[in-house]
């Protein structure tokens, strides 16, 4: 999946949250990191896969799609901050695959940590292609498909620009 035109929507939002929250000059990485996870957990919260003790279901399919696109938001941001050419232009693939949601899901976990400490070296150029091929594969086990994602991103990217328009 080429990201490059979302990477390119993701820029826009962010240099304009940055502008009008004077956040210029800040480093910003470990708030997204944060971000990424919280909004990885709030998807997970909402299919509900590791809730062995509950009997309730998963929450409607928009519902979790919405949360998957927050945790695409972070990861285009990241992978803008670290903003290598091989980020930028990669084809990235949903071929790693974990037997279930929950091996998975700490799988991306883990990767972002790891990131977040070889984020200014070449090894963090592999983890950050890792952890978005992750999170795609994450999105397929889910079963959307790259163009549902794709909508989905562009549609809440228009949302996001609409809360900064009323002082989110």
């Amino acid at each position: 999946m080429l990201l490059k035109e979302m990477f390119e929507s993701q820029k826009k939002l962010d240099r304009r949250i940055i502008k009008e929250h004077n956040l210029e000059g800040k480093d910003l990485f470990n708030n997204e990191i944060v971000a990424m996870v919280v909004e990885l957990s709030e998807c997970a919260n909402e299919v509900r896969f590791f809730k062995h003790w509950s009997n309730k279901g998963p929450s409607a399919k928009e519902v979790i799609l919405e949360e998957f696109v927050d945790v695409l938001h972070f990861g285009l941001s990241i992978g803008n901050m670290i903003g290598e050419y091989e980020i930028l232009e990669h084809d990235y693939k949903a071929t790693l695959n974990y037997k279930d949601l929950t091996d998975s899901f700490i799988e991306i976990v883990n990767t972002i940590g790891a990131l977040q400490h070889k984020r200014n070296s070449k090894l963090g150029i592999v983890l950050y292609v890792q952890l978005m091929e992750l999170l795609l594969n994450f999105g397929e086990k889910l079963g959307f498909t790259e163009k549902e994602i794709e909508m989905a991103y562009y549609k809440k990217n228009e949302v996001n620009h609409k809360r900064q328009d009323n002082n989110y």
